[in-house]
């Protein structure tokens, strides 16, 4: 191991496809992609700008390639990157944007020693001259090829100054640019780099235990690393493959087209787990993103998807066992079941979980760890949940409502219970369902003040009552919620009355989601009124809305009186209720129907799991 310093002048250098200063940076794979926002890029910039040191870079030499000796980088990719980004687009940066106000200031107030000019008019020109398009870049602020604008700047300054101060003007913006050209300057800053020697296999392990500060390694940045060197599997999946392809390429990407390095051959489609399993998230989620369109970007999600089927755990310990089952399955077979379970989970919970709004889009039910909770579900009980599609899809929904209403979270503990007890697949107990939803319907209405908003329960049960099962979702229509009775008047209410007298907004009772006409409803515009020039009659309104009561009608009438719009709230509650559990009656069983119920799956399983266990047959697979 040996210690050596670098100019950035050079480490930028190293980053381009044809290095001049001797030296040659490549990625290699299992680094992770582009974690940093700008606010951390910034911070590096000022950090530089301030001469204190950003820490060191590992790389491990690889190789001599001409006349440019070619180093892996292993930790500092995200420093790097950013420096590179610096030099490509230093106008872009905020602390570039700062050092030009500061020049401009320095630059009004020598002008006001020496010359006769307007403050305004000085700034005017500094504003048009300290900018990208005259100084062009980095680079040729560097290389001083401001000075062959000589005529330009002249041509700028005589705009805004009498003849006999443009001279002065002239020489005094020459100076403060070649201020603001070392201001901005990294050229002769210095960052030591640790030049490792190990054994080749030994780098990835390096990368994981070395990239510990900063921004922490997730668990799969982990084993993208820990599994680099891993046995390789063949890979039939052309759609995986691609995908796989494009992860490296959006990685070149992100990085200023740094070079990857390379040491496999992809060309008979061998590749690492790793590599396997984000090309299956891509695959598989992307083709029913309706559903994961603001998971997709997890990338730990296919990993605990995966973990979840297998053994009915997402812990960081299962999901490293992981690997080794991959190992011993035949691919095909995995592939189809789990795009299966993806699939029926997709067509179950699209139309109740997703409004969309135009082009925005708002997913009811967020937690990640229901929709992987009922992947692993569906997987390990493929044959049971094709018996009877319609009852298990109805029973799904009925279970998330359930959960809901009692405010159950989806943690380790219920993805355990989900998967692993199969407790979505019985029936639910009516009585107890009945006390939890009348619990959260009285909560509903005593709910006001700051608290008082749209609650994603509420409209889970509206959206299931309206669940839209015929829409083609790749050409959704647009749907949003609003309160039946106007916002306005139940403000104007609460105004007037204390804090203990006052009504709930947005309660359930309140709400009703909607299909947008060309146009949505406008603030003012009750629901009744936008129904109605839809050419809805009042019958078909009342169905609709599931209330008949006289109070929606006439809104305008008279001030709101609580007990007559509470008893409203409290009615509707009831009968979207009551309308609920007569659809989906089938899902519902008194206590000891439903202990049976499972006794009988149980027993089921039991049945199977005494059968002669098949025999998997195992990939063929090619070592490096």
């Amino acid at each position: 191991m040996d210690i050596v310093k670098w100019t950035i002048e050079t480490l930028v250098d190293a980053c381009s496809a044809c290095p001049t200063h001797g030296v040659k940076l490549e990625i290699p794979k299992f680094q992770r992609r582009r974690e940093w926002k700008r606010y951390q890029e910034e911070e590096l910039i000022n950090t530089m700008h301030n001469n204190i040191s950003i820490g060191v870079l590992q790389v491990y030499y690889l190789e001599k390639q001409s006349d440019c000796d070619v180093y892996l980088l292993i930790d500092g990719l995200h420093r790097v990157s950013t420096l590179v980004n610096y030099y490509n687009d230093v106008f872009g940066y905020e602390s570039t944007k700062n050092i030009i106000e500061e020049i401009i200031d320095e630059t009004v107030i020598m002008c006001d020693e020496s010359i006769d000019e307007e403050d305004v008019k000085i700034r005017s020109i500094c504003k048009q001259w300290f900018c990208e398009k005259q100084l062009i870049s980095y680079n040729d602020l560097l290389s001083k090829n401001y000075k062959s604008k000589k005529d330009e700047l002249i041509e700028i300054i005589k705009k805004y100054v009498s003849k006999s101060n443009c001279d002065d003007v002239y020489t005094i913006i020459m100076k403060m640019t070649k201020k603001f050209t070392k201001k901005i300057g990294l050229k002769k800053s210095i960052i030591p780099v640790i030049i490792n020697t190990c054994d080749i296999k030994n780098i990835p392990l390096l990368f994981s235990k070395i990239n510990q500060g900063g921004t922490p390694l997730s668990n799969t940045d982990i084993l993208a690393a820990t599994w680099y060197n891993d046995e390789r599997i063949t890979i039939n999946n052309t759609k995986i493959t691609d995908n796989v392809k494009s992860h490296y390429n959006e990685m070149k990407k992100e990085n200023n087209e740094m070079e990857l390095f390379d040491d496999t051959n992809h060309d008979n489609n061998t590749y690492n787990i790793y590599e396997y399993l984000i090309g299956l998230h891509s695959a598989l989620l992307n083709t029913y993103e309706n559903t994961f369109y603001s998971l997709i970007k997890n990338k730990e999600l296919i990993f605990k998807i995966v973990s979840c089927c297998f053994y009915a755990d997402i812990s960081k310990q299962s999901i490293e066992k992981i690997k080794d089952k991959i190992k011993i399955l035949d691919l095909d077979e995995f592939e189809r079941k789990i795009l299966w379970a993806i699939k029926f989970i997709s067509e179950t919970f699209d139309s109740i979980v997703i409004l969309t709004n135009g082009s925005k889009v708002k997913l009811i039910v967020r937690e990640s760890q229901f929709y992987i909770a009922l992947i692993g579900l569906c997987f390990r009980n493929e044959i049971e949940i094709l018996n009877d599609v319609d009852k298990y899809k109805n029973l799904f929904r009925m279970h998330l409502l359930h959960d809901k209403v009692s405010e159950t979270s989806f943690n380790a503990k219920s993805i355990s219970l989900i998967v692993e007890d199969r407790s979505y697949m019985f029936s639910i107990n009516e009585k107890e369902f009945n006390q939890k939803i009348d619990k959260f319907i009285y909560e509903s209405i005593r709910t006001t003040g700051k608290r008082d908003r749209v609650s994603n329960v509420s409209l889970l049960i509206l959206s299931i009552l309206h669940s839209r099962e015929c829409e083609d979702l790749d050409n959704v229509k647009s749907y949003d919620s609003c309160n039946i009775i106007l916002k306005k008047h139940i403000d104007d209410y609460n105004k007037t009355h204390g804090i203990m007298e006052q009504i709930s907004i947005n309660s359930l009772g309140n709400l009703v989601i909607y299909q947008i006409n060309k146009k949505k409803k406008g603030l003012n515009e009750t629901i009744i009124d936008y129904m109605k020039n839809m050419n809805m009659t009042t019958s078909e309104i009342d169905e609709y809305i599931i209330c008949d009561d006289d109070l929606i009608y006439n809104q305008d009438d008279e001030e709101i009186d609580k007990k007559i719009y509470n008893n409203f709230l409290k009615s509707r509650c009831d009968m979207i209720k009551n309308e609920i559990i007569d659809k989906y009656k089938e899902c519902f069983k008194n206590k000891k129907k439903v202990e049976e119920e499972k006794e009988q799956l149980d027993s089921n399983i039991r049945e199977k799991t005494t059968e002669k266990p098949q025999i998997i047959k195992l990939n063929k697979k090619k070592q490096k």
